[in-house]
């Protein structure tokens, strides 16, 4: 179809209903290409992202271990210092 066909546009002609379905069929087609393509790069990424991710889940395991491991010891050292005499009274002396 040129651009003369457009002036003379009929939506009841057969011809032009099928001009205009070859030209949507080849433009789907395109856009499948570029999609295709677009998640081939995608796909050829998604191993460096996975590994990044996954270090990224291990520092936030070790840094929520970490801060469970200080409020432990923040317990310890609290009971420490209210019952200290008394626990360590037979060791210190009188």
């Amino acid at each position: 179809m040129s651009g003369s066909d457009f002036e003379e546009f009929n939506p009841n002609n057969p011809y032009t209903a099928i001009a205009l379905l070859g030209m949507r069929v080849d433009n789907l087609g395109k856009e499948k290409e570029a999609l295709e393509r677009s998640l081939e790069s995608e796909r050829a990424e998604r191993d460096k992202l996975e590994k990044r991710v996954a270090k990224m889940e291990n520092s936030y395991q070790r840094g929520a271990g970490i801060l469970i491991g200080l409020s432990f010891l923040g317990a310890i050292g609290g009971f420490l210092a209210a019952y200290g005499k008394t626990i360590f009274k037979p060791w210190t002396g009188p």
